[in-house]
């Protein structure tokens, strides 16, 4: 009896630790779902478990060829499996991912997918850059499986949009010109100062032909009486001559 239940306890003991380190190495597929994970032998990814509050990089956008991005995974427990790959919208993988650590490898037989090395705690986040692909492709979503082993796991996936399907807005409706306060107060300036140019000028001619018109009426009345003067002494002489000639 004694030795049954050695034998059981020595089996159950190695079939832990064979679950354990199924895959202490790394994983062995290209990419994985929740019904592959809960389908360990001996179950040492445990079941999908959100509370163990992984997250990851939102909102980021690449260019084809262009610089590398950070896609950074965080949470609350320290993990020990790692998987992580990146698909377009045709499931093909895209980009280029680097190794963080020692603790991450590339699968082999995988195009650019990296798993955990070891089967060592790695701590409660990792970082790892993502080249884009040297040619627009859409966008991308990354996937990746975290596993803190006999707790749980946690499947998460972020998009990257690609900067060329964004698109500029466009505005709608027919827009009517409109002059802008500068053009208008330009047109205000200029007539204004055509006013003040033209203004003095007026006044001046009017000012101008006033005493002229007065120079002109004196003088000719002035002219008239001359004329006046001068007739008189012949008028005089000539009525003193008829009254001579009357007497003679």
């Amino acid at each position: 009896m004694i030795k049954i239940n050695i034998i059981l306890t020595v089996t159950i003991l190695l079939s832990v630790i064979s679950g354990t380190l199924s895959h202490s190495t790394g994983s062995t597929v290209c990419s994985v779902d929740q019904k592959t994970l809960e389908n360990v032998p001996s179950k040492p990814m445990g079941t999908l478990n959100s509370s163990l509050g992984f997250d990851i990089s939102k909102d980021l956008k690449y260019e084809a060829g262009g610089d590398s991005l950070d896609i950074k995974i965080e949470g609350t427990e320290d993990f020990n499996g790692f998987l992580i790959w990146a698909l377009d919208s045709d499931n093909k993988n895209q980009g280029t991912f680097e190794l963080p650590s020692s603790n991450y490898k590339f699968i082999t037989t995988c195009d650019n997918v990296v798993t955990h090395s070891n089967p060592g705690q790695k701590g409660t986040s990792v970082t790892v850059k993502w080249s884009p692909p040297k040619e627009d492709a859409g966008d991308i979503t990354i996937k990746v499986a975290i596993v803190v082993t006999f707790e749980g796991f946690q499947l998460l996936d972020t998009t990257i949009k690609s900067s060329s399907s964004s698109s500029p807005s466009s505005s709608t409706g027919s827009s009517k010109p409109t002059k802008s306060k500068s053009t208008i107060n330009t047109n205000k300036s200029i007539t204004g100062n055509i006013s003040s140019s033209i203004a003095p000028t007026l006044t001046s001619n009017n000012s101008n032909s006033s005493p002229t018109t007065t120079t002109s009426s004196t003088q000719s009345t002035s002219a008239n009486d001359n004329s006046q003067l001068s007739a008189s002494p012949l008028l005089l002489l000539l009525i003193l001559t008829i009254l001579i000639f009357i007497n003679f």
